[in-house]
């Protein structure tokens, strides 16, 4: 399945673009293309969108384009560029989308088809949805300033110290900007000042909770000096228990709270006493109202789980207290009526938790790739025509292949899928356990007691990059092993310490990786060997306490199967010239050399973090087999891709081979036995 890849355009658009020799200027049958930019207002203390949108009239479909465009920033300041690739926009299934937003400016830079499979264009018409600009009005800008959205050629650029980029959209493979007649229309921004909004923000309560909190929310106002609230309720369904000031409000020195029968009023005056250092409320939670259930929701265990109790909660003027209140904003020292918005509280049955063992599962190997009996374990892999494994994310871990003497990483999975009801009468049930009140089948940890075979040597360095563990923030993470006993034990446990907010894995019917380990195959290994790596309940590693195979679902020890793994000994490094990324020198090495690569090797020289590309097979990315990595590479590529040049040395770029010059550069996970 293709997947949206979010790269630099430094890389992937402004290089392949000036590469390929893409010129402007080629008469186009007078068809007619416009970038423009919506106008509209924002209230101070608050945001608004603008729409950045495509006309692309006569034409067969935009392959990409460049939008940059900038605004005073002392008017409005920019906060978040959204591009829009839902189902049925513009944008839908383009593979490479950069955006980038500033206080005072955007750039956004598409590839609708980046590797040459789906053609993906950007269809013609008028007022195509091409992002959301969200913009907020400055610190210190007043009502009635305004400024221009202005489009910019050659002043920004998508990442700092990379090429200043025109306005432009790609037809043809033809790059058309003001020059070439696109038409660039500014939006504007203005500020406006408004009373603001209270809104009710709708809640429902953790399963079986006995009270609930319902925030009272303030948008769209400038700093309030004081407020008042006034809430109504139904009491024949809930019961109003406390009320109090928000976190927005929480340096009030006046707060005045009443609880009545059929409702709650607040009072809050943020600067009350002496020195008088002008405290005011900002939009935010500014009040909270706690209610109760008059008649609790049930649940019949452990057939079925109980109908939620909703009310209905109204802001309400001149109705409670006495005097009658009315919900009102305090600005400038004057009163204002904000615009109301009504919510409610739900308040959730109790769940009924049921924990079924023996569908839970660990495995490991390599990457998940196809197999013929789809969560079988120990069914036979699919392979293609060539005799190699075919990615499936649904799949089942291949079996990890390395050369002699090589540092392997073996990746360890689990399967847990979900449990469904719990039987309140079953003997595991505990109606004090606060678990009762989280999701009812999510995983909180597990343990791994493996065993390896000789032959193999656990280093004790791991990873869980990429992994559901890093996903999830797992605060326990252990790993250590005996090469004497050939044990290896992990623990994880995903929320250990304080304040304990109950976070866990999921659960899954598919495999989920949750950490590689680090091995090294012996140097004597012959190839064609195998080395076995089993679960064995029982083993230390270097501890002193035997360690069992289970996961923790709703703090009970579940034992899953277990499906084991090998490494299997490869010969001579082999690979594909030019296949950088190494994504299918093994699956498909006639079309493995493609525009990604030319772009692997950009990344690896230039980018930083978790944009820098860490190649697995350094001669592959050596394009030109000079014995150096360096930009000459990623132009060589591309010239063999789009400009006509001689194929790449040997071995490659449509065949798979060991390198026949020899140098200093290696090919780690480059092995396969002949």
């Amino acid at each position: 399945m293709k997947q949206k890849r979010f790269l630099g355009l430094y890389c992937l658009g402004v290089i392949a673009l000036a590469l390929l020799g893409f010129s402007p200027g080629m008469a186009l049958g007078q068809p007619f293309y416009e970038l423009k930019l919506s106008s509209g207002t924002v209230a101070i203390g608050s945001s608004a969108n603008i729409t950045l949108s495509m006309t692309a009239l006569n034409t067969a479909g935009v392959q990409g384009f460049v939008a940059a465009a900038d605004w005073n920033v002392a008017v409005v300041k920019g906060t978040n560029l959204q591009a829009a690739s839902g189902a049925g926009e513009a944008l839908n299934g383009a593979d490479v989308i950069v955006p980038r937003i500033e206080p005072g400016y955007f750039v956004l830079g598409v590839v609708m088809d980046n590797d040459g499979v789906g053609g993906e264009l950007i269809p013609a018409g008028t007022d195509l949805k091409l992002a959301t600009l969200t913009i907020e009005a400055a610190a210190g800008a007043t009502a009635g300033q305004s400024t221009a959205l202005s489009f910019r050629d050659t002043t920004y650029n998508t990442v700092s110290g990379g090429p200043l980029l025109d306005n432009i959209v790609v037809v043809g493979g033809l790059s058309i900007g003001k020059v070439e007649r696109l038409t660039l229309t500014n939006g504007s921004a203005t500020v406006i000042k408004v009373t603001g909004r209270y809104t009710i923000q709708s809640t429902a309560g953790a399963r079986g909770a006995a009270s609930v909190t319902v925030p009272v929310i303030l948008s769209g106002s400038p700093p309030l000096q004081g407020y008042v609230v006034a809430i109504a309720h139904n009491p024949a369904e809930v019961t109003l228990t406390a009320v109090t000031n928000g976190s927005s409000a929480a340096a009030a020195e006046f707060v005045s709270a009443d609880i009545f029968p059929t409702g709650g009023t607040l009072g809050v005056v943020m600067d009350y006493n002496p020195p008088f250092d002008n405290q005011v409320a900002a939009n935010g939670e500014i009040a909270k109202y706690t209610y109760s259930a008059v008649s609790p929701p049930q649940s019949n265990c452990p057939t079925t789980v109980g109908p939620d109790v909703v009310s209905n909660l109204s802001f309400v003027d001149n109705v409670l207290g006495s005097p009658p209140l009315e919900n009102v904003t305090v600005i400038d020292g004057l009163s204002e009526n904000p615009e109301l918005v009504n919510g409610s509280v739900t308040f959730r049955a109790p769940d009924c938790i049921i924990i079924i063992p023996g569908e839970q599962e660990f495995a490991c190997g390599g990457p998940l790739v196809k197999v013929q009996a789809p969560g079988a374990c120990g069914a036979p892999f699919v392979l293609d025509a060539n005799g190699n494994f075919i990615p499936d994310e649904e799949g089942r871990p291949a079996p990890v292949r390395g050369s002699p003497g090589e540092k392997i990483a073996v990746g360890f999975y689990y399967r847990s899928p979900s449990t469904g009801i719990v039987d309140e009468n079953s003997p595991n049930f505990n109606p004090d356990d606060p678990a009762l009140n989280t999701d009812k089948d999510d995983v909180q940890g597990l343990s791994m007691a493996i065993c390896y075979s000789q032959g193999l040597s656990c280093l004790e360095t791991f990873s869980i990059a990429g992994t559901i563990t890093e996903a999830v923030g797992a605060e326990f993470v252990t790993v250590h092993c005996n090469n004497t006993t050939r044990e290896l034990i992990i623990g994880i446990l995903v929320d250990a310490l304080p304040p304990f907010d109950g976070q866990t894995l999921p659960p899954t019917a598919n495999l989920l990786r949750v950490i590689s380990v680090d091995f090294q195959i012996d140097a004597g290994a012959d190839c064609k060997q195998s080395f076995p790596i089993q679960f064995c309940d029982g083993a230390k590693g270097r501890g002193q306490v035997p360690i069992k195979n289970l996961i923790s679902v709703m703090n009970f020890p579940i034992s899953p199967k277990l499906c084991n793994c090998e490494v299997k000994v490869n010969a001579e490094a082999q690979f594909v010239r030019g296949d950088c990324n190494f994504a299918e020198s093994f699956t498909m090495p006639t079309m493995a050399v493609d525009i990604s690569d030319a772009a692997a090797v950009i990344s690896f020289l230039f980018l930083t973090g978790t944009w820098k590309f860490h190649p697995k097979c350094l001669d592959a990315c050596d394009a030109n087999d000079d014995a150096r990595i360096d930009l000459a590479d990623a132009v060589a590529i591309l010239r063999y891709l789009f400009k006509f040049a001689p194929p790449l040395p040997a071995p490659g770029p449509t065949a798979l081979g060991p390198d026949p010059t020899g140098d200093k550069l290696d090919c780690k996970g480059g092995s396969i036995c002949n």
